[in-house]
């Protein structure tokens, strides 16, 4: 037994390395060490329960030695210490002494505690693979960890930042904020009081926003962080789940799973049900373990809660997450699949107990009858259910979308991408296939932090240069955000006569470029007030960025990502020209280009040559929401393009871009939202072709009909009100006008008001109106 502990003291101290999640079965161990060595048949219940509890008592002090023990406080010491070094080796030497001591001397618990420390230490140890690849400075070295305090930082994961537990401010009623109450008389704003358990404490304003929807912390706990952020996990595992798109709920019969003909291949194999097999085995196996052995069940219990519920007290969970986070509760959702085998053991169990009085013949085949049912039921039919969307085979969307992306730039270009999910397969190519290694891809989420700043200022990545930066290092040490921010004009150098190369070549005047870059910089919203604007440190960054480019006479071009949001593109709209799942800041104003920028007709057709759309026409490979939306921008992207191209006279090109798209990211393979339909929509009425038009438009008119009737709220009311304009104008300015006639009876017929109806007649009357000229003064 004694070994065996060392030996799960080891695994605690590898697993710290990977994860910290595995530090919450110390309980459930624990547990099972009182129960196995410690108890006593002899003990009352009082005195058990009172063991117990002391039980739990030595594991907590455990798990502090060890989180934040090792992993925080031992690094801290070691930097306060002046040489980290030669801290180590003197703990190291401690922990050997105390081995050495307590072994000579017969102490065993001693011993066991010396020896434990010593191999989580040990196992601890398998961190310093981070300080050594860091030390070697690759062209990703995230964090940096190479002094002292960055290793320090980096072991305490700093840069994840700190949520409130057990006290802190929070969301405040009367004001609508985090930490500011309004006066009940005068109005005026005060700070707040501390509270007891705060859940809803996200200072920014799109959080504060949903946390009106709830009426206390309580509330929120329960509904959001329990109900919506765990329990609705655990009926996916054990339940059934109702598709792959954002916040799905759960289904238990295949009843539930709708029209199937309706859906695409890929979200008709997101629809899983299990009858509630799963969890009713679970509950069986629950209640059969509690009989047969409650010491052990009552373990695996405290695994099941601390490892899920537990989890999501620690991590306070603000709302309008960016990915659905059922993978933290792994460890729950394993202990209550002990329950699940355990239940199947219970059903044979029973199933032989009760043949052997009945029906002695039948005895030995019966459980196994029973076995093989069950088998069938739960992991047989699961792996049905699941195997066609868990299958990743043939899907290429990540690494062609970055390639794509890659291609969308010109030579020794700086790419600023949104976050992680967009910015390591653009990584992955470059490092693992030399795809485009002159670009240098710059993530935004980590441009917040000043090592990041320093590395892409000072360090070459494979071919591509340091950026160019007028901040020293110095300056970028001690940059800080700015919270109220006052817009202004921002200006930057312009030299015509080396913009030479395909930013302007051959197709724009260099006597007409001015000689200054001017825009209007507003900021963003600040998440101190919403009457502030804001500028974050990656803002800071890219604007210096700009200028120290711009005064080097524009020499890289420079892009934004096509999933950068509006905020972070720094109000530079007019000046984006747009060359596919990039857009390029040029030094030319173009106003109401529109929210993609401009389409230089040469530079889209060679971008375009260059795209490859593998297996999106493929109705077996499963593509998973963000593959779907990934895939359908491509529309948007390349429907923005053949627009450009067609309004430039490129007619031929704009027509084959537009085919390739139906025939290689077919609708009914990949749906397209009501965004994507319209821009291509807007592309084939640039080309005159009214078919095209109403084609696309048509998918529109569903979407658009389906959120006007489905709408709730006023926001979502008017989004679809939109819609219906939009189609309708679509329809007008290409002169489609017996489909929108069409698409007025449709409408007048889903929401049972005749006055919606129109003919063909009038909406030609409306097209005459809007083309009409304007009347002159005088």
């Amino acid at each position: 037994m004694l070994g065996l502990l060392i030996a799960i003291a080891y695994l605690f101290g590898l697993a710290i390395g990977v994860h910290l999640l595995n530090v919450l079965a110390l309980f459930f161990v624990a547990l099972l060490v009182y129960f196995e060595k410690v108890e006593r048949p002899d003990w009352t219940l009082g005195k058990n329960v009172l063991m117990m509890a002391a039980t739990g008592f030595v594991a907590a002090i455990i798990f502090v030695a060890i989180y934040p023990g090792v992993v925080q406080w031992l690094p801290s010491m070691a930097s306060a210490f002046g040489s980290p070094l030669l801290f180590l080796l003197l703990v190291v030497a401690a922990l050997a002494g105390a081995v050495w001591w307590t072994q000579k001397n017969h102490k065993p618990i001693a011993n066991l505690i010396a020896l434990s420390a010593t191999v989580i230490v040990l196992g601890y140890s398998s961190y310093a693979v981070i300080f050594i690849r860091s030390a070697a400075d690759p062209p990703i070295d995230e964090n940096d960890p190479e002094t002292a305090e960055a290793i320090v930082s980096y072991l305490k994961r700093e840069q994840f930042g700190d949520t409130p537990l057990l006290s802190g401010l929070t969301y405040e009623a009367s004001s609508g904020m985090v930490g500011w109450e309004a006066d009940p008389l005068s109005g005026q704003l005060r700070q707040a009081d501390e509270v007891t358990f705060p859940r809803r404490h996200s200072f920014d304003p799109n959080h504060m926003r949903e946390y009106a929807q709830y009426d206390s912390d309580l509330d929120y706990f329960l509904r959001y962080q329990l109900g919506h952020m765990y329990w609705r996990y655990f009926m996916w595992q054990f339940v059934g789940k109702a598709g792959d798109s954002q916040d799905a709920g759960y289904i238990a019969f295949p009843s539930q799973k709708g029209d199937l003909a309706s859906l695409s291949p890929s979200e008709a194999a997101s629809r899983n049900a299990y009858f509630a097999l799963p969890l009713l085995l679970g509950l069986l196996g629950l209640a059969f373990h509690y009989q047969k052995d409650w010491r052990r069940a009552l373990a695996v219990t405290l695994l099941f809660v601390i490892s899920g519920i537990g989890i999501i007290v620690y991590l306070n969970q603000t709302p309008m997450q960016p990915r659905e986070r059922d993978y933290s509760y792994v460890g729950s959702f394993f202990a209550f699949s002990l329950w699940i085998g355990l239940g199947a053991t219970g059903l044979v169990s029973l199933t032989a107990e009760a043949l052997k009085r009945k029906s002695p013949s039948a005895a030995p085949i019966a459980p196994m009858v029973v076995a093989a049912l069950c088998f069938l039921a739960v992991p047989g039919w699961m792996t049905v259910e699941n195997y066609d969307d868990h299958d990743r085979s043939g899907r290429r969307i990540a690494t062609d979308f970055a390639r794509n992306m890659l291609e969308s730039t010109a030579p020794n270009a700086i790419l600023f991408t949104n976050g992680d999910n967009d910015t390591f397969p653009l990584w992955y190519l470059q490092e693992v296939e030399g795809v485009r290694r002159d670009v240098r891809v710059v993530n935004l989420s980590l441009l917040n932090t000043t090592w990041y700043i320093k590395q892409l200022k000072n360090q070459w990545s494979r071919e591509s240069a340091p950026l160019p930066f007028t901040l020293t290092d110095a300056q970028v040490d001690n940059i800080q955000p700015v919270y109220d921010f006052r817009a202004g004009e921002y200006t930057l150098p312009v030299d015509p006569a080396r913009l030479l190369d395909e930013t302007v070549a051959g197709r724009v005047d260099t006597s007409a470029i001015p000689n200054t870059m001017r825009w209007r910089l507003e900021g963003r919203p600040s998440p101190v007030a919403q009457d502030r604007r804001a500028l974050y440190v990656a803002d800071l960054a890219v604007l210096d960025i700009l200028k120290a480019n711009a005064e080097a006479g524009w020499e890289r071009p420079i892009y934004f990502a096509s999933t950068v949001g509006p905020d972070s593109e720094l109000d530079l709209q007019p000046f984006l020209q747009n060359e596919g799942l990039a857009r390029r800041v040029v030094p030319i104003e173009r106003p109401g280009i529109g929210p993609d920028g401009y389409v230089a007709p040469q530079v889209a057709a060679d971008r375009l040559s260059k795209y490859v759309f593998d297996g999106l026409n493929d109705p077996d490979i499963y593509l998973d929401e963000n593959a779907r939306n990934m895939a359908d921008s491509y529309r948007r992207t390349v429907g923005g393009l053949a627009a450009g191209l067609a309004g430039a006279g490129e007619q031929q090109a704009a027509r084959q871009a537009l085919a390739r798209l139906e025939s290689e990211i077919p609708t009914d393979i990949v749906p397209a939202s009501f965004p994507s339909l319209y821009i291509i929509a807007e592309a084939y009425r640039a080309l005159g072709d009214t078919e095209g038009l109403v084609r696309s438009l048509q998918g529109a008119e569903d979407q658009a009909i389906a959120s006007l009737t489905s709408a709730e709220t006023a926001s979502q009311q008017e989004t679809a009100m939109q819609y219906v304009q939009l189609v309708t104008l679509a329809y007008v300015q290409g002169e489609a006008f017996e489909a929108a006639a069409a698409f007025s009876n449709r409408l007048a017929d889903a929401i049972g008001d005749d006055r919606a109806r129109r003919t063909a007649d009038e909406f030609r009357q409306d097209a005459a109106a809007l083309n009409q000229p304007a009347p002159t003064e005088g």
